[in-house]
Order: C-alpha cells, then structure tokens, then sequence
C-alpha cells in the first residue's frame, strides 16, 4: 500500500534539512575572532577526492571548505575545535550557507559550512603513500 501522506510528508522533510558531513584534514590550526557577544573559530577543511588513473596509480583532488563555529560562553564543541591542529583528522556535521558580495564590480559567491558538531579521528598525519585507496 502506498504510505500514509502525512507520513510521507515526515520523511520529505527528513530528507530535505540542510546537513553536511565531511571528514579531511585541517589546512591551518583553527582561528578565534571576538564578534560582539560571541566567538567565531575558523579552520579550512581539505577534503581528498582520490581518482584513479587508467595505468593504475591514484591521482588526489583536494577540495577546500571554510568551515566557522559560532560560540557563546565556553563549550564542549568549541574546545574540541581549538585542539585541532593544522594536518589533524577530523569529522564534521554542519549545515551549509552561501554569501553573495560584489567585489571589485563583480558578483561573487562564497560558500561557508557551520559546524554543529566535530570529531577528531587523527592527531598526527601517517604516511600512506605505500596504502593503495580500497
């Protein structure tokens, strides 16, 4: 039988909310900034894309993500965000915003992620370039 629509209705929304998951290495150590009454802590997130070439050795395209943690008074998150370091391992959720400014006479969009939550899987980076991607 088809579904109840209000069930329906449920898991289309379920579906549809705006949640990131990336998993990479931080590109510097995270950066605090007073705004007002709250903290922003920022770090760029490299996210590896490996490709495989047609003779057999793996090609990497890194993509970047600018990733921002809004603090009010200390907290759990945002102290496990400022014991990252540049070259860590981590997992974030986040939800996803874009920015439109013009610069320079030129429409420009900027793309942002802020997180809701982070895990750090690896504090140091080990070398892999013997381990072939699976």
């Amino acid at each position: 039988p088809p579904p109840h629509p209000t069930n329906h209705k449920l898991r289309a929304n379920m579906i549809c909310q705006n949640i990131c998951v990336f998993s990479g290495r931080a590109g510097k150590d995270p950066e605090s900034i007073s705004v007002g009454e709250s903290t922003v802590i920022k770090f760029p997130l490299a996210i590896d894309s490996p490709k495989r070439n047609q003779d057999g050795s793996w090609d990497s395209n890194t993509s970047w993500a600018d990733l921002e943690y809004w603090e009010q008074g200390e907290s759990t998150i945002g102290n496990r965000i400022r014991k990252i370091g540049k070259g860590y391992v981590v997992s974030v959720h986040c939800t996803y915003r874009t920015n439109k400014k013009e610069i320079d006479g030129v429409n420009r969009t900027f793309y942002s992620f802020k997180i809701q939550n982070v895990f750090l899987t690896e504090t140091k980076k080990q070398e892999t370039d013997d381990i072939p991607y699976e």
